[in-house]
């Protein structure tokens, strides 16, 4: 993981995250970089990530997770 920190952030403010895949080789590797804005759209991080794209088991697990966990989570209603 890579950071670059743009802006503060302060209590009470909201931070939205878009994350977009950049590279995906043939072994499930993958590269995204991210974009954290604060509820002003002003971008206040900026992030590179690697890291492994999950197997179906995993994806299970994780969705196991959302729907267990937290109610206001939005993604959980998307899947």
């Amino acid at each position: 993981m890579d950071f670059g920190f743009k802006k503060p952030v302060y209590i009470g403010d909201t931070v939205s995250c878009r994350w977009t895949f950049t590279e995906i080789d043939e072994r499930g590797r993958a590269k995204v970089d991210a974009k954290f804005n604060n509820q002003d759209g002003v971008i206040v991080l900026t992030a590179t990530v690697k890291g492994i794209i999950p197997g179906s088991m995993e994806k299970a697990v994780m969705i196991t997770m959302i729907e267990e966990g937290d109610p206001t989570n939005k993604l959980s209603q998307e899947l």
